[in-house]
């Protein structure tokens, strides 16, 4: 089945979670309204994986976006390195994942993911996937809000509690999300970031690349 594009200016985020984690990498600032993204000066790429509004969606929809990137990235001779957030997961791995995973490490795609909510010491995926940035949530004492899972895999908290962002409803709407889904991100944005910066000779023109998300 082949993708469907969704027509410049569209929203079809039915439950604004997308919208939402979109808002904090890439919202624009400067401009005096509503959110500030991390870094909106990238280029943002989404994907609608969840078909429906309950926030299901099938393996198939999330790992074959990320190879439909893979191949979008080949096919425009991008050379930077693209950060991906997936705040999404389930308990259950298997070997397409990890071949889509693979695949793109391969060809220089970082992938950053929510480590889950559930507050058990349970590994979740894509988060317990080697290699992967696996996030956890913290709230406004820096310290590990309740729903965020643990584990040895974890590599770094971001803010994740009571999060303004970006939502559905209109261009001026903005609303409050809760879980390890709003602070993967954070870190997404701050990668997207620190990849708009090379090292600097003293005298040598300065040049700031393009992020692709």
């Amino acid at each position: 089945q082949p993708f469907t594009v969704i027509p410049t200016g569209e929203n079809w985020d039915d439950e604004a979670h997308g919208t939402h984690v979109a808002g904090t990498i890439a919202a624009l600032g400067g401009n005096g309204k509503g959110v500030a993204g991390v870094c909106w000066q990238s280029r943002l790429i989404s994907y609608k994986c969840f078909a429906e509004a309950d926030g299901s969606g099938s393996e198939w929809a999330v790992y074959g976006s990320l190879y439909d990137l893979i191949l979008w990235k080949l096919d425009e001779g991008i050379t930077t390195t693209i950060p991906v957030n997936m705040s999404l997961g389930g308990a259950g791995a298997d070997f397409f994942e990890l071949e889509m995973i693979n695949a793109a490490f391969a060809n220089d795609i970082v992938i950053i993911a929510a480590m889950g909510n559930d507050g058990t010491r349970t590994s979740h995926y894509p988060a317990a996937y080697a290699g992967v940035i696996a996030v956890g949530a913290t709230n406004g004492r820096d310290e590990r809000v309740h729903f965020s899972m643990p584990g040895p895999h974890i590599s770094v908290s971001a803010p994740g509690y009571d999060i303004v962002s970006a939502g559905n409803a209109s261009n001026s709407d903005y609303q409050w999300m809760s879980g390890t889904s709003m602070a993967a991100p954070y870190v997404t944005g701050l990668v997207a970031y620190m990849l708009t910066h090379e090292p600097v000779t003293y005298g040598a023109a300065i040049e700031v690349p393009l992020i692709h998300w």
